[in-house]
């Protein structure tokens, strides 16, 4: 199950020799599996580890990412096939990688739930709203409405990021909430 390339000789991984910086690294490389992690906070990190390249840092990160994620995607992948990947540490190091998966392997395995979601329908990852009172407009003056606009930040599977903004009235914003619900309702009982 190699990806190809192998932490073999890569002397990023093997001139690290703290464990507490090496858990943290490996923590961080989920982060960056699961995009919570931008080009501000990848040059914070690489400077706090003592990485003096930050490309070198991200390059690493990724590839470690890509390992946790291969992992995951392969259900009959053993320990020793992820731990392949990581055969330059010490065995005392190499045991922090399966344990930092295995603590993070619920929230690997949401996010790979997500982006298979996102094949078929763009994702919402985060919305917004405002309400607007309209006191008139131009079919008469004294027509007043109270309107809600919607944001949705959506991802596709490809990661695209695209934005969905609609307006409706209270009455459409509560069908659209119960709507919601029902959805969520039913979503409960299926995996019940």
């Amino acid at each position: 199950m190699s990806l190809g390339y192998t932490f073999l000789g890569c002397p990023l991984l093997v001139n690290i020799d703290n464990k507490e910086i090496l858990y943290e690294i490996l923590n961080y490389s989920v982060d960056v599996l699961l995009g919570n992690s931008d080009e501000h906070q990848m040059e914070k990190h690489c400077h706090k580890y003592g990485f003096q390249n930050v490309y070198d840092f991200m390059l690493m990160t990724r590839k470690i990412a890509r390992a946790y994620k291969s992992h995951y995607e392969n259900e009959n992948s053993s320990e020793a096939e992820l731990l392949y990947e990581f055969s330059n540490l010490s065995p005392d190091f190499q045991r922090l990688v399966p344990t930092v998966y295995e603590a993070r392997k619920s929230e690997i395995e949401k996010y790979m739930l997500q982006l298979h979601n996102a094949q078929e329908n763009p994702l919402v990852l985060s919305f917004d709203y405002d309400a607007r009172v309209v006191i008139g407009d131009s079919s008469f003056a004294q027509n007043f409405r109270e309107l809600i606009r919607i944001y949705l930040n959506c991802c596709d599977g490809n990661g695209k990021l695209s934005k969905l903004h609609f307006e409706m009235d209270l009455n459409k914003l509560n069908e659209f909430i119960t709507a919601l619900e029902v959805a969520v309702d039913k979503a409960d009982e299926n995996h019940a």
